[in-house]
C-alpha cells in the first residue's frame, strides 16, 4: 500500500540492498491503525450512482459489487512524461513506481552500459548519483540551464554541476 519512493534510486544503485525494505506499510497496518480496508490488485470498473455501488474487478476476489454512502474519486498522480519523437520506444521508461524501478534494474542486469536521465530534479539527480555509483555511463538532460533549477539559482547549483562533471556526467 505504501512504499519508500525516495528509496527507489538507492535500490537501483545498490545502496539499499533489500527490495522488500522499500515497502513501508502493508494493508494489514492500514486496517489495524486507521480502520482502512485497502484493496490492492483491484480495479473499479463501473460506478452506479443510483444504487450507490461500485463494481470491482479483483485479482483476489474476482468481480464483485461494493456499496458506498459517499464516494471519493482519488485517481492519484502520474509522472510528467515529456512528449517527443521516440518517447514510445522500448528503451524509454519513466521512473515513478516499484514496477518502473524493476524495469530499470532488469535493463541494467541485461547489460545496459549507458543511460540518459531526463530531468534534474530530486529523483533525476538521485538516479544520476546511483547510476554513477554502479559505474554506468550517465548523461543528464534538463530543460533549464542548470540542475535543481526549481530550488536553486545558477550560482547555488554550480557545486552540483562541478560534482557531475567530476564524475563524468
Amino acid at each position: 500500500v505504501s512504499f519508500a519512493n525516495c528509496g527507489l534510486p538507492y535500490h537501483v544503485g545498490g545502496v539499499i540492498k533489500n527490495r522488500d525494505s522499500l515497502f513501508v506499510v502493508g494493508k494489514e497496518v492500514f486496517k489495524e491503525r486507521f480502520n482502512i480496508d485497502a484493496r490492492t490488485n483491484s480495479e473499479a470498473v463501473r460506478i452506479d450512482p443510483k444504487s450507490k455501488t461500485v463494481t470491482v474487478k479483483s485479482a483476489d476476489r474476482g468481480e464483485y459489487e461494493e456499496r458506498y454512502d459517499k464516494l471519493v474519486l482519488s485517481t492519484g498522480a502520474s509522472p510528467a512524461f515529456p512528449l517527443f519523437e521516440g518517447a514510445d520506444l522500448p528503451d524509454v521508461t519513466c521512473f515513478w513506481t516499484i514496477h518502473d524501478m524493476d524495469n530499470v534494474l532488469a535493463r541494467l542486469e541485461a547489460g545496459a552500459k549507458d543511460v540518459m536521465v531526463v530531468g534534474a530534479g530530486f529523483v533525476g539527480m538521485e538516479l544520476v548519483e546511483n547510476f554513477v555509483h554502479r559505474g554506468i555511463r550517465t548523461t543528464l538532460l534538463h530543460r533549464s540551464g542548470h540542475p535543481m533549477s526549481a530550488f536553486l539559482d545558477r550560482e547555488m547549483a554550480r557545486p552540483i554541476v562541478e560534482a557531475l562533471e567530476a564524475n563524468g556526467v
